[in-house]
């Protein structure tokens, strides 16, 4: 029996967690995509692909090349169709397994929809916001895309897989409460080392405070979803089918003719919403 390997593995973790029934690689049609999931409201397919993600230093800084576009087409393209065929809702989901750094969730949408622009909510003096809530909608212009409402309608969502450390909010907390500011900028070699060595042990001493009361844990780590639900799919995935604790659900609305997307639920211990 073979076993999942990279971002499958994260993805059976996370189905594991859930308790959720799964079969990795049931036959469906001729094809065996990745996880047949047997969720108690209905059973639905995930796929697991692990773009390489390279990262090449620019005189503007690093930028990231993500191959995308083999998540849509070829021995991918077969397994959708096959499930598409059997009547299943199909997620694609995007793992980290082969990447230089995590795989970023707006590119997937700029991937599958095309050319995205962040939407911010304006302030009452018409200054865009600069608050977390400010950038939890996008809204898309035409572009390349791989899914549209005349493409891969059989696509019902595609989804980022990553771990994280759910109790690093906690420490993260304390540490903006807590830290001792910056050096000044006049500040000779050996006092910015010397703030430099307070800083640390002050953090050393924070973080072993919480950790005693059981309240941050540096170890500990949970795979979560964020899903990108597609407003043209066949088949729809419901909302409640991933919608685990540390999860996002990412869904469709439309304004002035254009589709958008905005966050539209999380997980109750999903800690601050990014793309």
């Amino acid at each position: 029996m073979p076993r999942p390997l990279g971002g499958e593995q994260l993805v059976e973790t996370y189905l594991q967690d859930r308790g959720l029934p799964h079969e990795y690689e049931r036959l469906i049609g001729t094809r065996n995509p990745d996880f047949s999931v047997d969720h108690p409201f209905g059973t639905f397919v995930m796929e697991v692909y692990d773009p390489y993600i390279e990262v090449d230093m620019t005189h503007n800084g690093p930028i990231a090349r993500q191959d995308f576009p083999r998540a849509f087409t070829g021995r991918k393209k077969e397994q959708i169709l096959a499930v598409a065929r059997a009547g299943l809702p199909f997620v694609g989901v995007i793992g980290s397994g082969n990447a230089q750094q995590e795989v970023d969730a707006f590119a997937l949408i700029q991937a599958m929809f095309g050319d995205a622009g962040v939407n911010f909510e304006a302030n009452s003096d018409g200054v865009s916001g600069e608050s977390q809530s400010s950038m939890k909608s996008a809204l898309f212009a035409s572009g390349g895309s791989y899914v549209s409402a005349n493409l891969n309608n059989d696509i019902s969502a595609m989804a980022v897989i990553d771990s994280f450390n759910p109790t690093q909010h906690v420490l993260d907390e304390a540490l903006d409460a807590g830290l001792l500011g910056t050096p000044a900028t006049s500040a000779t070699d050996e006092e910015f080392e010397n703030f430099m060595a307070k800083r640390m042990d002050h953090i050393g001493r924070i973080a072993q405070e919480l950790i005693l009361a059981r309240i941050y844990c540096p170890e500990v780590r949970v795979a979560r979803l964020r899903v990108i639900h597609n407003p043209w799919a066949t088949r729809p995935l419901p909302y409640d089918r991933l919608a685990g604790p540390y999860d996002f659900q990412i869904g469709p609305w439309t304004i002035d003719g254009h589709v958008g997307f905005a966050l539209v639920s999380e997980g109750r211990f999903a800690g601050p919403f990014r793309w």
